[in-house]
């Protein structure tokens, strides 16, 4: 494993807010309404009341009825909104790693070793991670003799697409 350099760490940040600012974009009108649905407020018992001065006792009773239906039937539809957002936010995420994925070019070295000194018994074995004296026969470069080779081969491959 090796870390960004500060240069890599920067490009790919700023490549990472806009491909997600980008695909924000994509999404904004169909999580306009279901945001608008989420932040409505709850029903209260005055918005039932006749406009009289004084209702009366059934008035109220009635009215605060009515407050609780509304409020359950917006429970329903907040709750409906939040999973429709929740689907989006989801799609939103994939379609952006995907894309960053596509548009940040960083290659990393892989290797499966598999003589790395010692076998599952504990005793001594080849050694392939490095040159050593103790190397497979059939190996002609050592794991860090390839990693060398990649880092050279990749400095000059990423050269070349900058350009």
């Amino acid at each position: 494993m090796q870390k960004f350099t500060e240069e890599e760490k920067s490009e790919f940040q700023t490549l990472k807010a806009s491909t997600l600012a980008e695909i924000e974009e994509k999404y904004k009108e169909q999580k306009a309404p279901l945001l608008e649905i989420i932040s409505k407020p709850n029903y209260n018992q005055i918005y039932f009341l006749p406009e009289d001065k004084s209702p009366t006792k059934d008035q109220r009773a009635k009215a605060s009825e009515q407050a609780k239906e509304a409020n359950a039937r917006l429970k329903e539809e907040k709750d409906k909104a939040k999973k429709a957002l929740r689907e989006i936010e989801e799609a939103i995420t994939r379609e952006a790693r995907a894309l960053l994925k596509d548009r940040f070019n960083y290659p990393i070295f892989m290797y499966d070793a598999e003589k790395v000194g010692i076998t599952a018994t504990g005793e001594p074995d080849y050694n392939e991670l490095y040159p050593n004296d103790n190397k497979p026969p059939e190996m002609e470069k050592s794991c860090l003799e390839w990693y060398k080779e990649f880092q050279d081969n990749s400095k000059t491959i990423m050269q070349k697409t900058a350009e």
